[in-house]
């Protein structure tokens, strides 16, 4: 697991990356690459938009088939309120349901889920090497990621609790 907080104050790094995922996805402390993708229901949705004057979590899944994945998105959407309420934003980013099943499933989170089509922006942030990498980022107003936890190893997950102390400590730099 690949955990840092740009503050420097690292809470947990332990890398389990290959060296080639491990140069190229995108850490704390980098700017993040900016996006547009399609939501589930084809409206678009900029990264710029998203942030505005509050801080974006993004939770990359590789699809509703991965029951890891899904436990993370269930869990992301049980702090949807506190991440909100830190004023900030949250999407999910992933490939295309590949059902109507899977699709309804994606429709009851409470966040925006943006579809990839072709890992575009996976690869972007350099999670799409062989497949998608899961990972969590929390980027600042300014576009600046303050956290990244990426693991080449899909049941290695961020604990949502990390999520909102990053969130608190960026609430806490800009009041």
């Amino acid at each position: 697991m690949f955990i840092v907080i740009s503050n420097g104050t690292a809470s947990s790094v332990r890398s389990l990356l290959p060296s080639d995922a491990a140069r190229q996805a995108v850490r704390a402390g980098q700017f993040a690459p900016t996006f547009r993708l399609q939501d589930l229901h084809g409206g678009n949705a900029a990264m710029v938009d998203l942030i505005g004057q509050r801080a974006l979590v993004i939770s990359f899944y590789r699809g509703v088939w991965c029951s890891f994945c899904d436990t993370v998105l269930e869990a992301m959407a049980g702090i949807d309120g506190q991440i909100q309420d830190l004023r900030a934003t949250q999407v999910a980013i992933g490939p295309p349901p590949e059902n109507e099943d899977q699709s309804r499933k994606l429709q009851a989170l409470p966040m925006p889920v943006l579809v990839d089509h072709g890992l575009r922006v996976a690869r972007a942030y350099g999670l799409a090497i062989r497949v998608l990498v899961p990972a969590t980022y929390v980027i600042d107003r300014g576009g600046r990621i303050v956290l990244a936890s990426i693991d080449t190893d899909y049941r290695n997950r961020l604990d949502p609790a990390q999520v909102l102390s990053a969130l608190r400590c960026l609430r806490k730099r800009h009041t």
